[in-house]
């Protein structure tokens, strides 16, 4: 696999850019690269000449190639390395680009301006090695909103083989349909998962008082399939951690002994920590998670009683934007967009929100003070999206704000961010003050 696909963004560097060099990597179906950016009579672009903009002539090609690979199955732009004049065309040697860095910054404003609808799954990144001088990387997945447009030209492009070709209105046509129909069957299966985590409390020794949480990310667009997951401990739940101001809580990755097979997946019926593993005379709690072959993944938490933990909600949806992170870089699909789905479902009378030891002190509030209800029934948050790595604090960040509102609690968030201590991966939630 072409690393410059399949690394995680802020992995590249300057080695595989090399790696296309010394592989003579060809252009292909996944993969262009331009020498430098294109101008009408072969002179330089004037962002090579001046501090100015980007040329249109470079500006409406980049943008028609990155679409074509969105309107497809996904790909990379390479600026900064020349073809061969063989057949077919391969990558024979590095072109640095000038100002690399507010190159690709500058681009950003330019796909976010040019491109309708906005591209879902878009990485621009530079690598550096000369000075300021490097080379820019476009990436894309495949489109769940595709037909994508350029603005300035009007152009629906579609990457053929290793071209970049505008597309026909009967394309056009026949790519809308596809992909209404692909977001049918993902609400189809979404509400599938729904079903099944209903019947789920059917396992509880009172079910008519019992509240649960679920938690699913499923693929969208870039289609992810494993042969099999059973056995293979790296697509298993990494180890995270929450960070709650001073506090810590840490969830260890499970091991591969605590899984069982199932129907084109694993699943494990246990809990968070040895407490919570399930005893067969005691059904008060339960929780399991799944992971499947297509990369979907689901973390589920019932429990026979009246009140919850909002860490516990946040470290639920937390923890399966982190798995998938890394699912779709063991597929070698780091930019597979992934929709993240959230229920809270309440049995028998209105369920309370309230702290647990993790939320002494937060918010201005003291440990099992109530933060507030949610009625009796089903509650559906709105559908998330996680495009790359970095999104992960801020749909982590946008759903706990989500869920506040919800329960009618203002709560005001300093800052949530990423964080990786060895191999564990962490989220860190910084409040204001409210006492």
């Amino acid at each position: 696999m072409i690393s410059v696909l399949s690394k995680p963004a802020d992995q590249i560097d300057a080695a595989d850019i090399q790696e296309l060099i010394d592989s003579q990597v060809p252009e292909g179906d996944q993969i262009e690269f331009k020498e430098a950016l294109s101008t009408k009579h072969g002179s330089p672009d004037r962002w090579e000449t001046s501090a100015g903009k980007i040329g249109d002539r470079a500006r409406n090609e980049i943008l028609e190639e990155a679409v074509a690979f969105a309107n497809a199955y996904g790909g990379a732009l390479v600026l900064g390395i020349a073809e061969s004049k063989t057949k077919p065309a391969v990558a024979d040697r590095k072109t640095p680009v000038p100002r690399c860095i507010d190159l690709a910054e500058r681009l950003k404003l330019v796909f976010r301006d040019s491109v309708d609808p906005q591209i879902p799954s878009l990485e621009i990144l530079a690598v550096p090695i000369d000075g300021d001088r490097g080379f820019v990387i476009i990436r894309v997945g495949k489109s769940r909103m595709a037909p994508h447009r350029v603005e300035p030209t009007g152009r629906c492009t579609v990457r053929r083989s290793d071209r970049c070709e505008p597309m026909s209105m009967r394309e056009i046509q026949d790519l809308t349909l596809n992909t209404r129909r692909a977001m049918d069957a993902l609400e189809h299966r979404l509400s599938q998962r729904s079903k099944g985590y209903l019947r789920e409390f059917g396992r509880l020794s009172t079910p008519d008082e019992a509240f649960g949480v679920r938690a699913t990310v499923l693929p969208v667009g870039n289609e992810i399939m494993f042969e099999r997951v059973f056995g293979i401990s790296d697509l298993y739940r990494p180890p995270f951690q929450i960070s709650w101001l001073n506090n810590t809580s840490t969830i260890a990755g499970k091991h591969p002994s605590s899984w069982r097979p199932i129907l084109r997946g694993a699943r494990s019926d246990s809990g968070l920590h040895e407490e919570w593993t399930v005893q067969a005379e005691d059904w008060s709690r339960y929780y399991y998670e799944e992971v499947h072959s297509d990369g979907l993944v689901e973390v589920v938490e019932l429990s026979c009683s009246d009140t919850l933990n909002t860490w516990r909600v946040i470290t639920v949806a937390a923890s399966v934007l982190i798995w998938a992170d890394a699912i779709r870089k063991a597929a070698a699909t780091p930019s597979c967009e992934y929709a993240l789905d959230v229920e809270i479902f309440a049995n028998g009378r209105q369920l309370s929100l309230a702290g647990g030891s993790s939320h002494r002190n937060f918010h201005g509030v003291f440990q099992g003070e109530r933060f507030g209800r949610l009625q009796k029934g089903l509650t559906s948050f709105p559908r998330y999206s996680l495009s790359e790595s970095g999104d992960i604090p801020k749909v982590a960040a946008l759903f706990e704000q989500d869920l506040w509102d919800a329960i009618g609690k203002d709560v005001k968030r300093i800052s949530c961010r990423l964080e990786r201590h060895d191999d564990v991966i962490g989220l860190a939630f910084e409040y204001e003050d409210q006492s």
